[in-house]
């Protein structure tokens, strides 16, 4: 019998040394014996990777290791079963068995590694789970079918785009189970955020579930064919993993790769843009859409990628600290982000769940990589959009970014941070938070309400040009492919939006109630409209301005609220105003129409404010000075209008009440579209 103990660690040396396991042979339900070896990284004897998912740490069974008992999850000692060689020792490497969990210190710097232990893996070994229900096989086929069958369009007809769609007598689509694929892609590895870096560093990768086996390079070669293909017989929610090859797998820059093995694949792993898409950030919007038992796991999962090398290439944009707290760990990487000439790009990934949550959070403007389903508006590394709400290139030297933490101990209890903007509009109007699930609901039962239809109460339903507003706003005004402008091509445009309100997705009252739509004699892409409808509009609500703008905003945004061009930023936002010290709390991310191209600061063209985004415990006061400044080189003025008449002619009286001063002059501290100051 195996002797119990707490411990089957000697402890590692620094540098790069770290843990084998050593798996003696065994077969089927053999319980499992094993053995850990200390080495160096650099001089490894070849080894593989497991890559898995723990499972429930709370359900476990104990194995042999070092002739002591060692208790590991089940799931692990599932992938352990499998992998061994029923009559050879085989080397392999397990997170939750090569570290010593317990030791804080030792796992912080093990984390540090476990790119470099992936990058050189003879091959990572992913362990889907068992397969009682034997779905592996049938989907293992098609998936094997359709791309042998693409490989072999490609060689004859020179490429995959000019290969004909395949018919049902096709050998491999006669039998196919469609239905199930979806049990594949809701598998747990397929949502934990570890395998990220696990399969996107790998050599090769080979996936088992259950007894079955399959290139992983093949699973997802097959995703690329059959996304958005209309010949598909099933609904495939494939968008987060076609979103995970282009923004990170693809741009991991290593040399021999799983990306390799499939001619698809490879091709688009070599395509130049993947080097403009080589961003942090970008790696960052991935993980939201993954889980981890420890959100810290959001950030330091990916810390084998390339872009999180520090320039000098000494280290990573952040070290692993398990015990840092959350919130320090993404006050850090918020700071490490904001360099370069997009360094606000970070507030765009800001995200509240309601308006409370924008008041009770310590600092509104941090981002929090915990989850995320709100696609980002703003353009970043690899994706090309139109906006330039700031004239960014012309501003972005004019930025006053300061963030100033506060501390008690090692905790850090807020965060201001002060920014050059231009406060233009409030909010008086909005609608309901749309829902993408529901903007292809055909269910014509009353208590549906399409988001069209709950978007246009912010404006009068007979105003074409408002309506047409909106129609933009919902999509972020996206033309074409997403790179161009809707608002340049609008004919186009609301063609593909009537067309999408005419094809069933509305209420047939509310279709005879916008004449409008029955003028437009295009035809238009119905279907396009709603793609991109769904992209952008989902977890956010339409909204009225005071001066009769429209836009589309964060949930979280309330009456009230107001609207700020952020110099060096591409994107407006929406704040909340907070006391009366000039500070403000960040709400989010917006689109407003007209204002997208730069024409606030095109108007304005005199007056910058520098903006103080305020934390929730006021534990000192934030006082911002009135600094107003031309764009054409003129002397800093600062002072204060004291007519009220001219403050309602500067920003109009509902403006005009909630910046009064104590003592009833108005402070000018912020202008406007509809003004300029003359010296």
């Amino acid at each position: 019998m195996a002797e119990r103990s707490k411990s089957t660690y000697a402890p590692l040396p620094g540098g790069d040394w770290f843990r084998l396991l050593q798996l003696d042979p065994g077969v089927g339900n053999d319980p499992v014996f094993c053995s850990l070896r200390i080495c160096r990284l650099s001089n490894a004897p070849p080894f593989e990777a497991i890559s898995y998912v723990w499972g429930d740490s709370t359900d476990t069974v104990a194995l042999t290791c070092d002739g002591k008992s060692k208790c590991v999850t089940v799931n692990l000692e599932l992938a352990l079963k499998r992998f061994r060689h029923a009559s050879d020792t085989r080397t392999v490497w397990a997170d939750a068995i090569c570290i010593d969990q317990n030791n804080t210190a030792e796992k912080n710097h093990q984390v540090g590694m476990m790119g470099d232990v992936y990058r050189q893996a003879e091959q990572v070994l992913v362990w889907l789970g068992p397969d009682p229900d034997c779905y592996a096989r049938p989907i293992f086929d098609l998936v094997q079918g359709l791309t042998a069958y693409y490989a072999d369009g490609e060689a004859e007809h020179g490429s995959v785009d000019l290969v004909p769609v395949p018919g049902p007598d096709e050998p491999f689509l006669k039998n196919a189970r469609w239905d199930l694929l979806d049990r594949l892609l809701e598998l747990p590895w397929f949502h934990r955020v570890w395998v990220l870096q696990e399969v996107g560093l790998a050599r090769t990768a080979m996936v088992a579930w259950g007894s079955s086996e399959i290139l992983f390079a093949s699973i997802i070669e097959f995703v690329t064919l059959v996304n958005q293909q209309t010949w598909v017989p099933v609904n495939l929610e494939l968008g987060r993993i076609i979103d995970t090859f282009f923004l990170l797998w693809a741009t991991y820059d290593t040399e021999v790769s799983w990306k390799n093995e499939r001619p698809r694949i490879r091709s688009f792993a070599s395509l130049p843009v993947n080097k403009t898409r080589c961003d942090f950030f970008n790696v960052l919007l991935v993980t939201l859409h993954y889980q981890a038992t420890d959100p810290r796991d959001k950030i330091y999962a990916s810390l084998g990628h390339p872009s999180a090398r520090t320039k000098a290439g000494q280290g990573t944009i952040v070290n692993p600290d398990y015990g840092r707290s959350l919130i320090r760990v993404h006050f850090e990487l918020a700071c490490s982000l904001m360099t370069g000439d997009r360094r606000l790009l970070a507030l765009s990934a800001v995200e509240h769940i309601d308006s409370a949550d924008v008041d009770s959070c310590i600092i509104s403007w941090l981002p929090r990589w915990i989850s995320g389903d709100t696609r980002i508006i703003a353009p970043f590394k690899g994706i090309q959009r139109w906006f330039d709400a700031s004239r960014r290139r012309e501003t972005v030297e004019r930025q006053l970014i300061q963030p100033n933490p506060e501390y008690s101990g090692e905790e850090l209890v807020s965060a201001r941070f002060q920014v050059s903007g231009i406060i233009f509009d409030r909010v008086v109007n909005f609608s309901s938070v749309i829902d993408r699930n529901e903007v292809r609901n055909r269910d014509a039962s009353e208590q549906w309400v399409n988001p069209v239809d709950a978007s246009l109460c912010v404006c009068d339903p007979s105003d074409k040009h408002a309506i047409e507003a909106v129609s933009l706003c919902l999509v972020c005004g996206m033309g074409g492919t997403g790179t161009s402008a809707a608002e340049d091509d609008l004919k186009t445009h609301m063609a593909n939006f009537c067309s999408y309100r005419k094809n069933g997705y509305v209420h047939e009252d509310q279709r005879k109630a916008e004449t409008f739509e029955h003028r437009v004699k295009e035809p238009g892409n119905g279907n396009w409209y709603a793609r991109f409808l769904s992209s952008f509009a989902h977890n956010r609500r339409t909204f009225r301005t005071e001066h009769g703008r429209y836009g589309l905003g964060p949930q979280a945004l309330m009456l009230g609220d107001v609207c700020c061009v952020v110099l060096g930023s591409d994107v407006p936002f929406i704040l909340r105003p907070v006391g009366h010290q000039g500070g403000y709390r960040l709400v989010g991310e917006c689109y407003v129409h007209g204002v997208m191209r730069g024409e606030i600061v095109d108007m304005v063209d005199a007056f910058i404010r520098h903006i103080t985004l305020q934390h929730r415990l006021q534990r000192s006061s934030a006082r911002t000075s009135l600094e107003c400044k031309r764009r054409v080189s003129r002397p800093l003025i600062r002072g204060a209008v004291q007519d009220g008449d001219v403050a309602d002619r500067q920003l109009g009286q509902g403006l005009r009440d909630r910046y009064l001063g104590a003592n009833g002059a108005y402070q000018l501290v912020v202008a406007v579209c509809d003004l300029r100051i003359v010296e």
